[in-house]
């Protein structure tokens, strides 16, 4: 068992030093193993970090912090310490898209028995206290039944498939915290069948009734997160990296999470590998999060660093140089002596304690035993030299035995790049004349000159192609950036090519106040990625990388596109499937262009798109991923064809399953009476639900007179919610009831909530009790909320899918809210109407009858009636079961069949 000590031990790079107790001389660290040498410390966001410091312009990405909330972290963070741990990652990502001029997309998602979130954000300072209210909302409700690692996966996969946009695949990411292993319990109460259900999607004939089954339904669920074309195969063939956080609470073996993580032992597919990070206790998990907090800036992380009692102390510090390409010292310090803070020395002498307000440190205790500092270079009277670190106490009980853990950063903004005018000009065949890459402060944007470095900058790059061939650029120091040189393509593959670049800083050398030589700091190696693509030679058609399929939402067959730029002929030739559902035997893709004699025509300067039809045996859960081969030629010349590979990728999910409520409500009714119709209003109960399904809304406004017409938000700007199945969800500013109806004959509906404004939904202006009511199948359904005498609040609840069927049935609700418009403003008029009046007569609202601290009478309006017994029903009062939020409703409610 390692703990993140032993983690921290295996990122640290040689050439950070910690003075000896003699003070002349330079010694090793203080760790118990051996630290990997320079050259072979790997950046903890592998992959993910790379993406992002290689986009030059503006880095882009996503990332989902997938946090357990199972009830057994009750054990593991009584303390709650993972609440702070996950702001701060949340701070520090804040503050490095604001530096950086980044856009990071972050969902903030949670799991036990399923996955569930929030809505995907743009990180930035705004947001900040939305998402710490999110993290707050998973780290307050726990979730007593399991830790299922399957469905959190799988939820993950889809939320940041369907949410992916124009970001390239390798920039995402899920941050995956947890303290259990997996766990799946059995439903030993109804009240747990009710709530959690009795069967997993990827089981679905292994019932949770025994713990036997319960583990048998576990060991599926391993088998399927670890199986060839299983989930995390899946995760990693979109090019999704994983960083897993490992909390020892109730669990101490995580070799299993760690191999999942790291890709070991875990499917076939290898790359992206993640890092794995073990946490002996949550205030372990600050530094573990802090490894990963600042894309293209890694920090040094050393255990064991001994505590200095009263001052400074020679056997407790960490030496390091600085000079003009560093622009920031960030320390993150936990120890078990709550006493204890960091104190520096700087180049000229000066003794600097975090503590001491006189200081121009930014300093915050982030849990009982970690603390956070940070300075800037213009905040620094001394800057360029050797500078000192220790822990310090004022804890004379035995302090000298304590010890510290200690993440330090130092910010450069020195960094190679690409030449941005050659990523449109790479052709196969040719050979890239005169590249000469970039030597660049990133803070200002501008380039360097390699002689005026202080330090040393030492450059590895090499372009790498679709098939995997890889080409030399530069290797070498920074004055080499000066010379041009050639990258000959005559033999590279047609596809996604990446240019891998690695910069190693080295600060200046310095003499310290005793007049000892410090070497200068080698920094953390930074690695960027920049995806190009090699295209064919002039006269050939151009392809993009990837193909965008729709979602199979409990279907076998979808469509999807390839774009094409001409001139030329296109035609697809081939198909590789490297993962699919579990269910699924047989994947095909076709298209009508199958060969030269039928292959697609694309004039010059033109786009057009390939169409394609992805086809499987058996409807199945899970991501669906390979490669295309799509042939392209000349217009007149097919015998010429040059093949391209193309990744594609698709979510399958099958349907709500209601087969089994439907069964049992038959069995039901022929098995005697009192028994069969009790068990009858038992199933209506269960089945009383939201369906489990992947949404998105938007909210508009619209104006009476019709100066702003309903318009829905572009595609980017609609949040998506995956929704569990349960009872309720949140939409924004609505919140949205399931409540079942007493008739036998009418259906489940669901009530909108959340204000104390009427408000009318979609089906013929719908309402009880003056709020909306919907059918229990709220997709491509609308709400009408009055905010003004003039002006209105429209809720769209859309299809969450991404294929053409769901962007179709967009366009129709928006359609239908257009058409149905002044008749809800209408309705709406008439409950205001009436809710003044009996306000006027000083009629008071039964308890019950509305929400809290509305002091509104909504009655039933005329146009109620116009629904007919054709219509749902919004649910008949008051329900024993406990299902209306409303209570009896002796004015009546529109479609409820009474007056």
């Amino acid at each position: 068992m390692r703990s993140i000590r032993q983690i921290f031990q295996g990122l640290v790079v040689g050439s950070f030093l910690v003075a000896s107790s003699a003070g002349t001389a330079v010694a090793t660290p203080v760790v118990h193993t051996n630290p990997p040498a320079p050259e072979t410390s790997e950046e903890a966001l592998g992959q993910f970090g790379a993406c992002l410091a290689g986009q030059e312009d503006t880095p882009q990405g996503q990332l989902l912090l997938l946090l357990d909330h199972s009830s057994s972290l009750e054990i593991a963070d009584p303390q709650q310490d993972r609440r702070p741990a996950s702001k701060y990652l949340v701070d520090q990502l804040i503050e490095y898209v604001d530096t950086s001029d980044a856009e990071i997309d972050i969902q903030i998602a949670g799991f036990a028995d399923d996955f569930s979130a929030g809505s995907w954000t743009q990180l930035n300072g705004e947001q900040r206290s939305s998402l710490h209210s999110q993290i707050d909302d998973y780290t307050d409700n726990l979730t007593p039944i399991d830790t299922d690692y399957v469905n959190a996966f799988s939820g993950a996969q889809r939320s940041l498939a369907e949410n992916r946009g124009d970001y390239p695949s390798e920039c995402q990411a899920i941050a995956w915290f947890t303290d259990g292993a997996f766990y799946i319990d059995p439903r030993t109460n109804a009240d747990d069948r009710a709530e959690f259900g009795t069967h997993k999607p990827y089981a679905p004939d292994s019932p949770l009734d025994t713990y036997e089954n319960a583990e048998r339904v576990r060991d599926i669920g391993q088998e399927e997160f670890c199986r060839t074309q299983g989930t995390m195969d899946q995760v990693r063939a979109e090019g999704i990296t994983v960083l897993g956080f490992a909390l020892h609470g109730v669990e101490d073996d995580w070799d299993f999470m760690r191999n999942a993580v790291e890709a070991s032992d875990c499917g076939d597919i290898t790359e992206p590998a993640g890092t794995f990070f073990e946490a002996a206790d949550a205030s372990e998990l600050v530094l573990a999060f802090d490894a990963i907090a600042q894309p293209g800036h890694p920090p040094f992380q050393y255990s064991s660093v001994p505590v200095c009692d009263g001052s400074a102390c020679e056997e407790g510090f960490l030496t390091f140089t600085l000079d003009q390409a560093i622009s920031k010292i960030q320390v993150l310090a936990m120890s078990r002596d709550t006493n204890a803070r960091p104190v520096f020395i700087s180049p000229d002498g000066k003794t600097l304690d975090a503590a001491d307000s006189d200081f121009p440190f930014d300093i915050e205790q982030l849990t009982e035993h970690t603390v956070s500092v940070e300075l800037d270079k213009p905040a620094a009277d001394a800057w360029t030299g050797g500078w000192k670190l220790a822990m310090v106490t004022s804890d004379a009980s035995g302090a000298q035995e304590d010890i510290a853990d200690i993440s330090i950063r130092l910010k450069s903004s020195v960094g190679v790049q690409w030449p941005d005018e050659l990523s449109q000009k790479a052709r196969i065949g040719e050979t890239l004349e005169d590249v000469q890459l970039r030597l660049v402060d990133s803070e200002i944007d501008e380039e360097i000159d390699p002689d005026v470095l202080e330090g040393q900058v030492e450059v590895a790059s090499a372009l790498v192609d679709a098939a995997g061939n890889e080409y030399p650029i530069v290797n070498g120091q920074a004055e080499d950036l000066k010379t041009p040189i050639d990258v000959d393509l005559t033999e590279a593959a047609i596809g996604s090519a990446t240019i891998n670049i690695e910069t190693r800083v080295t600060t200046a050398a310095a003499t310290d106040t005793d007049g000892n030589e410090v070497a200068g700091t080698q920094l953390q190696p930074v690695r960027s990625q920049v995806n190009i693509d090699l295209q064919p030679p002039a006269n050939f058609p151009q392809v993009v990388s990837t193909a965008q399929f729709g979602a199979l939402d409990g279907e076998t067959q979808t469509a999807g596109t390839v774009e094409v730029t001409g001139p030329g002929c296109v035609w697809l030739d081939s198909t590789d499937v490297l993962t699919s559902p579990a269910e699924t035997n047989t994947i095909t893709v076709s298209s009508e262009h199958a060969d030269s004699d039928s292959c697609m025509e694309v004039p010059a300067d033109k786009t057009i798109e390939l169409p394609l039809d992805l086809e499987m045996d058996t409807v199945g859960n899970g991501g669906i991923n390979g490669v295309l081969t799509i042939q392209t030629a000349p217009l007149d010349e097919h015998t010429r064809a040059l093949p391209t590979t193309v990744a594609f990728n698709a979510q399958a999910m099958k349907p709500l399953d209601t087969a089994r409520a439907t069964v049992s409500t038959m069995i039901a009714i022929i098995v005697g009476v009192a028994i069969p119709l009790a068990l009858f209003y038992l199933m209506k109960l269960f089945t009383a639900r939201i369906p489990k399904a992947t949404y998105r809304y938007a909210v508009v406004t619209a104006a009476r007179d019709g100066s702003q017409q309903l318009e829905l938000p572009a595609q980017n700007e609609i949040p998506t919610v995956h929704h569990n199945g349960s009872r309720s969800m949140t939409l924004g500013n609505y919140k949205l009831v399931a409540q079942m109806s007493w008739s036998p004959f009418n259906q489940t509906s669901v009530a909108v909530t959340g204000s104390s404004e009427p408000s009318v939904g979609s089906p013929r202006a719908a309402h009880a009790h003056g709020h909306a009511v919907l059918p229990q199948d709220i997709s491509s359904q609308w709400v009408v909320r009055q905010k003004t005498e003039d002006l209105f609040e429209v809720l769209f609840i859309l299809d969450g899918a991404t294929s053409t069927i769901a962007v179709e049935n967009w366009k129709a609700t928006l359609a239908s809210a257009r058409s149905g418009f002044d008749d809800a403003v209408h309705e709406l008029d008439i409950l205001s109407q009436a809710a003044r009046a009996k306000s006027s007569k000083n009629v008071k609202q039964p308890s019950g009858t509305g929400p809290a601290g509305s002091s509104s009478v909504f009655v039933e309006s005329q146009s109620s009636n116009r629904m007919g017994s054709d219509s749902f029903e919004s649910g008949d009062s008051p329900d024993p079961f406990g299902n209306d939020p409303f209570g009896d409703d002796p004015f009546g409610s529109s479609g409820s069949g009474r007056s």
